[in-house]
């Protein structure tokens, strides 16, 4: 009776900690796609901007200039936001990690109680088996 109660509590507490998990691996998602949404709008609202400035050019130098500059302006915003964007992603996975971590951790004793539970279960399957021949 104490080793299925321990496997029910084991059991519990194994789909808490898959609960846990995977609510921090969202959290870490929604995360990394908060840092996409404002990259995005920025990104749009550059570009409203730069559609302004370009329609206010009078000449074709002034617009190849605008160009070039609109040009440098969107390398130099990509590569910062994905600089950004991998920082937080990889401050998320590391947080996550750690997190789910010590969540599994906590297992450790538990399972340790798992093992000795299949202990039992097996000492007592051997000595019924061996009352049962000695029967016969």
């Amino acid at each position: 009776m104490r080793v299925s109660e321990e496997a029910a509590k084991q059991a519990t507490l194994n789909m808490d900690v898959l609960m846990r998990c995977g609510t921090i691996v969202t959290e870490g998602w929604q995360a990394i796609m908060h840092e996409w949404i404002n990259t995005t709008r920025e990104t749009a609202q550059k570009n409203m901007s730069d559609l302004e400035e370009l329609m206010n050019c009078r000449s074709v130098d002034a617009l190849l200039s605008c160009q070039s500059s609109i040009l440098r302006d969107r390398i130099e915003t990509l590569h910062n936001s994905n600089i950004r964007i991998s920082e937080v992603s990889t401050q998320i996975a590391s947080d996550t990690a750690k997190r789910i971590s010590e969540l599994t951790s906590s297992l450790g004793g538990s399972l340790s109680l798992m093992d000795e539970a299949g202990q039992s279960l097996r000492k007592a399957g051997a000595e019924m088996a061996r009352i049962d021949q000695s029967a016969d």
